[in-house]
């Protein structure tokens, strides 16, 4: 224990200000390690690190950021009642030890505010509490999220109503855009994951699909409603009435069935016609570079996915937020369990995909599943062809349901190496997992020997 009480007023100032739950284990933990460090500490060092991990792990991550800090301010006296538990079981054996006492006292120094942030001594300590090699184990994963576009204003009504569709086209594109620089998946990404294809795709409504809606006498009778000195891409939705909003959504949905490919039969064979604006699209859509994005031969089922993207009902932004939210929370539980986690049973994340997929569009369901792919560093191929099986007893069937994820596998097996850079990744990650074990444990990072 502290071997006053203004060392421990100091740590409990300083978990009163943490407001991250992640943050609060990490010191939580940094200070009942210390407080514990002889062999025979051992077995209480175990004990109650559960316990911490169970206090932090029951945290509700997925509630709104304002509930998750007020839910972490009141788990901090959990936390401090643990650590005063440990501090006064070993406080016999502390207060015969001179040396141990000022051992304490040091580390615990590091709870009070800092004069420098960029303290030698205070990053020693933290190093020593968790190596660098084996931070990232104990946070969240991290990587990329663009935020969506933010409301616009224009100086007439034609550009305010185009820049609305792609408002709202572009929040959809935004949450698909999410990339993870650590995780290695050598294959283009699908095209709606790319920033690139989503410029292109803005720009094609703007030359071809706009002009139609454009063009609609009633829409620009109702146009006459909406004052837009005062309301932007973002407002628009909320101020057009019930009339404009269904023959925005009719016109959209017209301009782009337009584009279809007609069916014509020669002799016995069927072939499709393609439409010169449809041709045109084709050519705005191709990808820069071989490497910017991988994009199918544009057709029926690529057009219908683009129609999909504007709602204008409904903005998916922050369904689609609170759906990936589930996603990011059950990959760490099933697949990469965090110390203050409980671990999911396996197929947890597969089960809620499959579930929870059908409240999206279905043109969308192949993207969020390679989304995880590609955000997650455990989710590999492997993953993706036992996740394919879920979705029909044949070969075709699997294909007509989820065409681009079938896509992806098929250039996934036939990459010189991918299949076994994965398993050096899986590799490396379970030797960090063994040594994170053995340095919870008290095993010394560098040398495996004992810490005390």
């Amino acid at each position: 224990m502290p071997d006053s009480a203004t060392d421990f007023d100091r740590l409990r100032a300083t978990l009163a200000a943490i407001e991250d739950p992640v943050e609060l284990m990490e010191q939580s933990y940094v200070a009942l390690t210390q407080l514990l460090r002889r062999t025979d500490e051992r077995p209480l060092l175990d004990h109650l690190s559960i316990m911490l991990g169970e206090v932090v792990g029951d945290l509700p991550f997925d509630a709104p950021e304002q509930v998750l800090r007020q839910q972490t301010r009141l788990a901090v006296v959990d936390c401090l009642t643990i650590l005063e538990a440990a501090a006064e079981k070993r406080e016999p054996r502390l207060l015969t030890d001179p040396q141990q006492r000022e051992l304490a006292a040091q580390h615990l120094a590091q709870f009070s505010p800092p004069t420098d942030a960029s303290s030698p001594e205070r990053d020693a300590d933290l190093e020593y509490s968790l190596p660098p090699q084996l931070a990232h184990l104990l946070k969240h994963i991290e990587y990329l999220e663009p935020e969506p576009p933010a409301g616009k204003s224009y100086a007439n009504f034609d550009a305010l109503c185009l820049g609305a569709l792609q408002y709202r086209m572009e929040r959809v594109l935004a949450f698909f855009q999410k990339t993870n620089p650590t995780v290695n998946r050598p294959l283009p990404p699908p095209f709606l994951m790319s920033p690139v294809f989503a410029q292109r795709l803005k720009d094609a409504v703007a030359q071809l699909i706009y002009p139609k809606i454009r063009d609609s006498r009633q829409i620009r009778l109702l146009a006459s409603n909406i004052d837009v000195a005062t309301t932007t891409t973002e407002s628009f939705w909320q101020r057009i009435n019930d009339s404009m909003g269904r023959l925005l959504q009719l016109t959209w949905q017209a301009a782009w069935s337009d584009l279809f490919l007609i069916a014509e039969m020669r002799g016995t064979e069927r072939v499709w016609k393609v439409k010169p604006e449809t041709k045109a699209l084709r050519d705005m859509l191709t990808p820069p570079n071989p490497q910017a994005y991988d994009l199918p031969h544009v057709g029926n089922a690529e057009i219908a996915l683009f129609q999909s993207l504007m709602s204008v009902d409904q903005d998916w932004w922050p369904e689609l937020t609170t759906f990936w939210r589930g996603c990011h929370s059950l990959y760490e539980q099933e697949w990469d369990p965090r110390v203050f986690q409980q671990q999911a049973r396996e197929g947890a994340l597969r089960d809620w995909l499959l579930k929870e997929l059908a409240r999206f569009p279905e043109p969308w369901h192949d993207f969020i599943v390679l989304m995880a792919h590609r955000v997650f560093p455990r989710l590999g191929v492997r993953f993706l062809d036992r996740f394919a099986y879920n979705l029909g007893t044949s070969e075709e069937s699997r294909r007509q349901r989820m065409p681009v994820l079938m896509r992806y596998i098929d250039h996934a097996h036939a990459h010189a190496g991918m299949r076994e850079q994965e398993a050096r990744d899986e590799e490396q990650w379970q030797s960090q997992v063994k040594a994170l074990s053995n340095f919870l444990k008290g095993v010394s990072f560098a040398t495996g020997a004992s810490t005390n």
